[in-house]
């Protein structure tokens, strides 16, 4: 009797079965409707700055989007890696997104006793954001912070981008200089406020605001530089600059960029430092 019930209805289930082949449960475990899909951006690498719109598709329940922040420039310090973060997010279905990799703290050209070295040397990592409708601090749905670039010459490397900014590490004394020549490195962007510029010989780096890493600091004669702080939710502040005599250079590396997910996200990670890859890249996972 079961058996006959079950073959005579066969059609019927196999409706049901078509009729939900299009259905998902997205990665917060709400449904989502539509065939999953994948779409990557790659950041453009500082000083240059790209700006994307992305517009969730009306079925797509769920998105989860994955943030990796750009690496510091080099200098000669060692720039820091940016921060990982990634979160899933629910109701943007219908809305346009803004992808963007900016904020990197700038720096400009010098010459230094080591060698010329071009800004994008010292120049701080971009943040990788997502934001609602438009650019804004209040807008932001997602951002992991860059990372701190290097000083000038193979002292001090910056910091690393993270939940609440790396502090960029301190320039070394160079030789037998004055006393206080020291240049310290840019503070970590917090969650609430920027990283002040490190002090520095020849003056202090700028320091990290909303969005915007601090900018480097270099010698009155250009001979050395500090790192500039990498953008992000707040930005690092840029390191103090040591002096033009070559055995008081030593510079400060520049602040990590602080990052923020947005309240209502879950199935939330966030790694300090864990970016892997130089230029930046944010990945959104949907449904179409």
């Amino acid at each position: 009797m079961y058996k006959d019930f079950f073959v005579k209805q066969a059609p019927f289930f196999t409706g049901i079965t078509r009729g939900l082949s299009g259905f998902g449960f997205g990665a917060g475990g709400g449904l989502a409707v539509g065939t999953p899909a994948t779409d990557t951006f790659n950041g453009p690498g500082s000083p240059s700055t790209s700006s994307t719109p992305f517009t969730v598709p009306a079925v797509s329940n769920t998105i989860t989007i994955t943030t990796r922040g750009a690496r510091g420039g080099n200098g000669n310090g060692g720039g820091a890696a940016g921060a990982l973060n990634t979160a899933t997010f629910s109701g943007l279905a219908g809305q346009t997104l803004v992808i963007s990799f900016a904020g990197g703290g700038p720096a400009s050209p010098v010459s230094g006793h080591s060698g010329s070295r071009p800004g994008p040397a010292m120049t701080g990592g971009h943040y990788a954001g997502v934001f609602v409708g438009s650019v804004s601090h209040g807008n932001t749905l997602i951002i992991s912070g860059g990372g701190g670039a290097g000083d000038l010459h193979r002292i001090a490397s910056g910091g690393q981008g993270g939940a609440n900014g790396g502090n960029g590490n301190s320039g070394s004394n160079g030789g037998s200089g004055p006393p206080g020549q020291t240049s310290i490195g840019g503070g970590g962007g917090t969650p609430s406020s920027g990283g002040g510029g490190g002090a520095g010989y020849e003056g202090p780096g700028g320091s990290g605001s909303a969005l915007q890493g601090g900018a480097h600091k270099k010698s009155d004669l250009s001979r050395s530089g500090s790192g500039a702080g990498g953008g992000g939710y707040y930005g690092g502040g840029g390191g103090g600059s040591g002096a033009d005599s070559e055995n008081q250079w030593p510079s400060g590396g520049g602040g990590g960029g602080s990052s923020f997910i947005r309240a209502d996200g879950t199935n939330t990670t966030s790694t300090a430092g864990g970016s892997g890859v130089d230029a930046g890249r944010i990945v959104i996972d949907y449904f179409v």
